[in-house]
């Protein structure tokens, strides 16, 4: 019975809310978002939690490299395959990337409304040991940007 309190404890003690994204690194850094879009570029598919309040300003950008071999229901490594970052007015840089994967659950360039849906999930450390996660599902229309 304690491990399943336990359990329900780290579950629910981690979610920030709608609108933000989950896990402990909504204790350092503000993970509101308004919006989600997703940009695939010839050479990466960017993901991007977006606060239009803050003339928008990405909370956090998940960003998926190496296209050429890009399936749908795979589970990618973002450590090799990616990264995450944040925008500077959301505070600064995130720490070190210790691992985290993104899934693609949909992911249609061609249809009439272009659309991108999956989630993502991080880990971070910090120099002093400190661990910190982040989560969350994204469902976007996606923009599809050409090579300049």
């Amino acid at each position: 019975m304690k491990h399943l309190a336990l359990l329900l404890a780290l579950a629910t003690g981690c979610q920030s809310g709608p609108g933000s994204l989950d896990g402990s690194l909504s204790r350092i850094f503000d993970l509101s978002y308004t919006s989600v879009r997703a940009r695939l570029y010839p050479s990466e598919l960017s993901v991007e939690y977006v606060d239009e309040a803050r003339y928008n300003a990405v909370a956090l950008r998940v960003t998926l490299d190496h296209l050429d071999e890009l399936q749908l229901h795979t589970t990618y490594d973002l450590y090799e395959l990616g990264h995450i970052g944040v925008s500077d007015s959301f505070g600064g840089s995130l720490p070190p990337l210790l691992s985290g994967t993104i899934t693609l659950r949909e992911l249609s360039v061609d249809a009439p409304e272009p659309t991108c849906r999956g989630d993502f999930s991080a880990l971070f450390q910090t120099a002093a040991g400190d661990r910190f996660s982040v989560f969350g599902p994204f469902d976007a229309r996606l923009e599809v940007v050409d090579a300049i």
